[in-house]
């Protein structure tokens, strides 16, 4: 269902609602019965915290007393507070997780919920981190720890190579699907000191990767055949940021300058002196295309 542009939001006004929707039935207790993926111990009410440790100057229960309650396998950081994720946090966590994965998300670099050098010495190098600032690769115990970053620039850009070179009616499912496992398998997290994302250095093989994965996931709204050149394909539709030089003109001096004619490019040599004016070169001139 397409929506329109702008829907008022003010009370009264309802949505409006795909032909056949029966509705949300409204249910009491706690959202994991509504929400698949989540268990009752993923729950802090009222009910649940009975007991739990009370943090007065954060106003309620501490990040520390969750994770010793929850036992959570990942934490993701988008608090925008720089050191939010502790070295009592990281440790409760590393104690009943083999290899934690921990995402100190926010950016920049000084809002980070904490460091990597830090995390991995904390876990004894045993943390799967990925960062959304740029940090330098950690060195420790004779390994030397890759460090990705959990940007969006890992997907977007082949999502949407993929889904051109198709010709797709529109992105299903099963695109966005192949475009996360495509990035995933970009990189092996079980090598020591491998990162968890690709790194951004290589954007360029990620974006095709994930492009020709979109393109064979196309899930019949493809309008283009998606045959075995497809990775060709891909490459052929990549932009290319390639520029040819351009000569600056030095007075008393021959130069060539290189401008763009149309499709192509003349090559102008200007016999001194030359002077620019308005736009445009003055002087005895030779002109030829490439």
């Amino acid at each position: 269902m397409r929506l329109p542009h702008r829907v008022p939001r003010h009370r009264g006004h309802r949505l409006p609602r795909p032909a056949g929707h029966r509705g949300t039935a409204r249910r009491r207790g706690p959202p994991c019965r509504v929400h698949a993926g989540l268990t009752d111990s993923a729950i802090v009410g009222p009910r649940k915290s009975a007991g739990w440790q009370r943090d007065d100057k954060a106003g309620g229960t501490s990040p520390a007393e969750v994770v010793r309650r929850v036992r959570p396998t990942v934490l993701v950081g988008t608090s925008g507070q720089g050191g939010a994720s502790t070295e009592t946090v990281v440790r409760e966590m590393a104690a009943h997780t083999e290899r934690p994965i921990i995402l100190p998300m926010s950016d920049p670099t000084r809002l980070a919920e904490a460091v990597p050098s830090e995390l991995l010495d904390w876990t004894e190098g045993r943390a799967l981190v990925a960062t959304g600032s740029p940090f330098e690769a950690v060195a420790g115990g004779g390994i030397t720890y890759e460090i990705g970053r959990a940007n969006n620039a890992l997907v977007f850009p082949g999502l949407g190579l993929g889904a051109v070179v198709a010709r797709a009616t529109r992105v299903t499912d099963a695109m966005l699907s192949a475009a996360a496992h495509a990035v995933a398998a970009q990189v092996a997290p079980t090598a020591p000191g491998a990162p968890l994302l690709p790194l951004t250095t290589e954007l360029r093989r990620t974006s095709i990767a994930v492009a020709v994965a979109v393109a064979r996931a196309e899930d019949g709204v493809a309008r283009e055949t998606v045959g075995d050149d497809i990775e060709k394909r891909v490459r052929r539709a990549m932009w290319k940021p390639a520029y040819r030089p351009v000569a600056g003109l030095v007075a008393g001096r021959a130069a060539v300058v290189v401008r763009p004619a149309g499709p192509r490019w003349a090559l102008t040599a200007v016999a001194a002196p030359a002077v620019v004016a308005g736009g445009g070169l003055r002087g005895r001139t030779r002109e030829g295309r490439n």
